[in-house]
């Protein structure tokens, strides 16, 4: 540091005489008396070396670091930063790094540790959060009432948190659209294309995995054995309809060709069937041949089909008329009678000539016992206690159980027989 001394004399002649020393600053070169640092300031040899952020456009953005070598010049020149905590505005002033007006180019976030414990929009409802006590380098946190979404990478308001995604899930801005498969149901069929009016934005399998039947993502591998329902069946990328593995069809019986190879222009969509051995029944199961059900009774056979409405039925052939509501499941009752055969008010098949034979009330025809019931003579004989022993059955009218033929031939309710009779 250099003084000098300026001094002004009173002569003779009546000048006044003022003495003062100067302090000038020594500059020598390279050194740190070169540069003269600011408030909230410090001088520094080699900036770069340090890879910490140095203004707040910096802030929770990676920042180069160099590698250098015990010989390597300096990237940068000697000059004055920030001192710790503290960052350049866009006026060049050092503030504390947490008043910057973003991290990361997020408005919504401050520099912090980046772990954002318990601050996760997966997390933040779900009580304490045992967290790891470290920091990231130049990370950011949430502020105050934000919570961080990892799928949108940015703080948002609890409400504006996006779908938090399961195991083997990404999420995607526009989960409704794109070209590929996204469920084990398309394992075997051609790559969908959507291209959305508007895109949802959601979780998607990632790659390698499609959604299985319980909603979860499976690895595409695995598919095969989760599309259907039960053991019993496989899913056949290439069906055949030949033999048909179902109750009521004997496979044994049946001659089948050779159907296409998988991936053939003529494949059948792709679909779950019964394993070899199996046959699927009128209630959709696979079941053993010794447990599908018989249809034994005359005219009449398996089908595991929806009954038509009007139904085969000698009623509503007569009558033309018929309530389907009434009819019982289809399931429940899989033997149909054969065709040009409708059942009576007893579940028989008879022909269709045979219903026109018997039309009055409370009547049906049927080849049956010896006795009727009729009021004349119900104490002595009826349907259930006939005294009369046929070789062979009687083809006639009969009333439906509870009904008993009065003086009229007509089929009437049983209590509403005269006593007398």
């Amino acid at each position: 540091m250099i003084k000098l001394l300026l001094s002004i004399a009173l002569a003779a002649s009546g000048f006044i005489v003022v003495s003062t020393t100067v302090t000038v600053e020594k500059r020598t070169c390279g050194s740190p008396e070169e540069i003269i640092c600011k408030k909230n300031e410090r001088w520094v040899k080699c900036p770069p070396l340090l890879c910490i952020p140095l203004n707040c456009s910096q802030v929770g953005y990676p920042i180069p670091c160099p590698s250098l070598g015990p010989d390597s010049e300096c990237p940068g020149k000697a000059t004055c930063i920030c001192k710790e905590n503290y960052v350049r505005n866009n006026k060049g002033v050092c503030i504390p790094i947490k008043e910057c007006p973003s991290c990361g180019g997020d408005p919504n976030a401050i520099s912090g540790c980046g772990i954002n414990c318990g601050r996760l929009c997966s997390n933040y409802d779900k009580g304490p959060v045992a967290c790891a006590a470290v920091c990231k380098l130049n990370a950011c946190d949430c502020k105050k009432d934000y919570v961080y979404d990892v799928n949108l990478k940015k703080c948002v308001l609890p409400e504006d948190c996006s779908p938090v995604c399961e195991n083997n899930e990404v999420f995607s801005t526009c989960a409704n659209g794109g070209c590929g498969k996204w469920n084990c149901t398309q394992i075997g069929q051609p790559d969908l294309c959507i291209d959305p009016v508007e895109c949802i934005p959601g979780c998607v399998c990632r790659k390698g995995y499609l959604r299985a039947r319980n909603g979860t993502c499976i690895e595409e591998n695995d598919c095969l054995d989760d599309i259907c329902p039960n053991d019993r069946e496989i899913y056949d990328l290439c069906p055949s309809t030949c033999p048909p593995r179902k109750c009521g069809v004997d496979e044994r019986i049946i001659s089948c060709r050779l159907g296409p190879p998988v991936g053939d222009p003529d494949c059948p969509p792709p679909k779950c069937r019964c394993k070899d051995g199996f046959y699927r029944d009128n209630k959709g199961n696979c079941v053993p041949w010794d447990e599908c059900p018989k249809c034994e009774r005359p005219y009449e056979e398996y089908n595991d089909n929806p009954r038509p409405c009007p139904p085969k039925t000698c009623d509503a052939l007569v009558n033309k008329c018929y309530d389907c509501s009434t009819e019982p499941d289809p399931s429940e009752e899989p033997c149909v009678c054969y065709e040009g055969y409708y059942r009576n008010k007893i579940g028989e098949c008879i022909s269709k000539k045979d219903c026109y034979k018997c039309t009055g009330p409370h009547e049906y025809f049927s080849c049956g016992g010896a006795c009727d019931n009729v009021c004349a003579t119900l104490s002595t004989q009826n349907q259930t206690n006939c005294p009369i022993v046929n070789v062979k059955c009687n083809e006639k009218c009969y009333c439906e159980e509870n009904y008993a033929r009065n003086e009229n031939n007509i089929c009437i309710p049983i209590d509403e027989c005269n006593s007398c009779e």
